[in-house]
């Protein structure tokens, strides 16, 4: 009696695991929409020839969709840097807050016998979809991820820059 009561706890702690990470999935009516997304950049950047991709952490957006918890976002240089140094490479670093527009889409990857299953991966990282970061018509960086984190930087900020050329702050002595 306890081996079947085992196994039927089993069952039900796997598939109530499987529908609450299914259920974090983009809707197929925003599929392709750009939309702008304020989150936090949730793991270190992998750098590409011509992109950056990241995971990013969403904490909310500002049109009142409802969108998966967990993107992971690449964002590409635009054609006018082509020649130039990876931009990107710099700009982006784990932690900080961002507001960007997205073009999203569901998670979706090849079913080959023996192959890398991304769909799954993706799952199993709780990314409920990918996308990528248009440069228009917002993109910027939001200081700080917490409002105190948030006043001390304007504050801080505000004061380095209200100092004169030349001097030196009393911390640095």
């Amino acid at each position: 009696l306890a081996v079947p009561a085992c196994f039927a706890i089993g069952f039900l702690w796997a598939a109530g695991w499987a529908h609450w990470r299914m259920a974090d999935r983009l809707a197929p009516e925003l599929e392709g929409r750009d939309i702008a997304v304020v989150g936090v950049i949730a793991s270190l950047p992998a750098l590409g020839d011509r992109s950056v991709r990241f995971e990013f952490d969403v904490e909310s957006a500002p049109g009142g969709e409802k969108l998966p918890r967990r993107l992971l976002v690449s964002w590409y240089r635009s054609a006018a840097w082509e020649e130039g140094p990876a931009v990107l490479a710099s700009a982006v670093h784990p932690g900080e807050r961002w507001i960007l527009t997205l073009r999203l889409r569901r998670p979706n990857g090849l079913v080959n016998p023996h192959g890398f299953d991304y769909e799954a991966w993706l799952l199993e990282r709780g990314v409920g979809a990918t996308g990528c970061a248009s440069p228009q018509p917002f993109a910027d960086t939001i200081c700080g991820s917490a409002p105190f984190e948030t006043m001390y930087c304007a504050t801080a900020s505000a004061r380095f820059c209200a100092r004169p050329k030349g001097t030196r702050s009393s911390s640095s002595r």
